[in-house]
């Protein structure tokens, strides 16, 4: 097998991070998933560092340089899923100054909303609806949340999706694993730091007439906010981050959403925005 030894420079949350490959399929991989945040090489040295290697012909591995991952596997998808994982678990440990929510981040008119739900909730799915009805993407994901500006900060990585979208057609180019599907994404992305505008808690339900949006108090949306933080313990004034929460709770509008049909939840949104706008 001939291998290679490419580099990649990726720029995320203001730090920069060196992933090493080996082999062409691993490097278009990366590429393709965290293509918009590829930068060139910086001048200072990377706050984290990563090997993906080809083993063989089934096998691939993992290492993070500076900590004790060493992972092995024979799936792409698993791949993806570990790098992720123990890249946005160092992030948070670098940029503890940040409040991360795991929520997907979407902006209209300047003005970012996030759609806050757990996993499996359809995030993705509705964040590619929005796309597609005029919204520009942040991350399907991860928003970090400077507490002092309200602003966050973009993570705009390959919209990943676990089923084909019942609406709006995936470009030629997605990316498929066995487990989930990539969408790339930088031309529909804000690189925009921007000012967080409102919080949508999603949840599905298939048995309402039409998508269904709610006011909820600040006491509500504060427990759901708490509930789906990443490291809310970092911000702990001897209240476990409570303040914290209520911070951002107190600061935006707060809102229950249930959805079904998607371009009618897509509307719905967009509608909500302009009339709080206005």
């Amino acid at each position: 097998m001939n291998k290679l030894n490419r580099k990649i420079y990726l720029s995320i949350f203001e730090r920069y991070i060196l992933v090493k490959v080996n082999s062409e399929e691993l490097y278009k991989m990366i590429c393709h998933v965290y293509g918009a945040m590829i930068t060139q090489k910086p001048e200072c040295e990377p706050h984290l560092s990563y090997l993906l290697n080809k083993i063989d012909n089934d096998n691939m591995s993992i290492t993070n340089v500076g900590d004790n991952l060493h992972s092995v596997t024979s799936s792409i998808s698993e791949l993806l899923f570990l790098f992720e994982k123990d890249m946005t678990i160092e992030l948070q440990k670098i940029r503890s100054d940040l409040l991360f929510i795991h929520s997907a981040a979407l902006s209209i008119g300047g003005e970012v909303i996030l759609l806050v739900a757990p996993s499996g909730s359809g995030k993705s799915t509705t964040a590619w609806a929005m796309i597609n009805s005029g919204f520009k993407y942040l991350s399907d994901e991860l928003a970090p949340i400077d507490l002092d500006s309200l602003t966050i900060t973009p993570y705009p990585h390959a919209l990943c999706l676990k089923a084909i979208p019942p609406l709006f057609n995936l470009p030629e180019d997605t990316l498929y694993t066995s487990h989930t599907i990539h969408v790339p994404i930088k031309q529909y992305c804000d690189f925009n730091v921007s000012s967080l505008k409102a919080i949508f808690y999603l949840e599905f339900n298939a048995e309402i007439l039409e998508p269904e949006i709610y006011s909820i108090s600040t006491a509500e949306a504060t427990a759901n906010l708490y509930a789906n933080s990443l490291n809310i313990l970092a911000h702990n004034e001897n209240d476990n981050g409570l303040n914290a929460a209520v911070n951002v709770a107190s600061r935006v509008e707060n809102y229950r959403l249930v959805s079904n049909k998607l371009d009618k939840t897509c509307l719905k949104i967009k509608s909500l925005i302009e009339s709080i706008n206005s």
